[in-house]
């Protein structure tokens, strides 16, 4: 008998399948994802009808990384790195990298790259990107 409660998720609420078993329940529900098959990124649709081309299936979080990471070596790889000091030297200038998952930025307080996740919620019964 509780009503207006707003359920926040994790990424595996990305899936079809929490509507179907959710339902109306789910409707306006928040989670995130590092990747979003629904992107409007010219750069990730390019990126998802290639996989679908290729696979024959749909590309997930961790196909979207690997495809991230791949390209992130070859553009480092472009600039001819002589050492592997020189490789770790350029990877570590990534910054705003377009990638299909977002954004790539090396943080070097953390010694990581980040990047932002997707926010996403559910609305009329599919779930779409939040807008912000």
């Amino acid at each position: 008998d509780v009503g207006n409660v707003l359920f926040l998720g994790i990424n595996t609420w990305n899936n079809t399948e929490l509507i179907s078993r959710a339902g109306q329940f789910v409707e306006g529900a928040v989670f995130v994802d590092g990747f979003f098959a629904d992107c409007k990124n010219p750069t990730c649709r390019q990126f998802i009808e290639d996989f679908r081309n290729v696979f024959g299936s749909e590309p997930g979080t961790v196909q979207a990384l690997s495809y991230d990471v791949a390209r992130i070596i070859s553009h480092v790889l472009k600039k001819n790195p002589k050492t592997r000091l020189a490789f770790r030297d350029l990877i570590q200038e990534v910054q705003n990298f377009p990638g299909v998952s977002g954004d790539i930025t090396y943080e070097p307080s953390s010694g990581r790259f980040s990047r932002k996740l997707a926010l996403l919620t559910v609305k009329n019964g599919k779930i779409v990107e939040v807008a912000f």
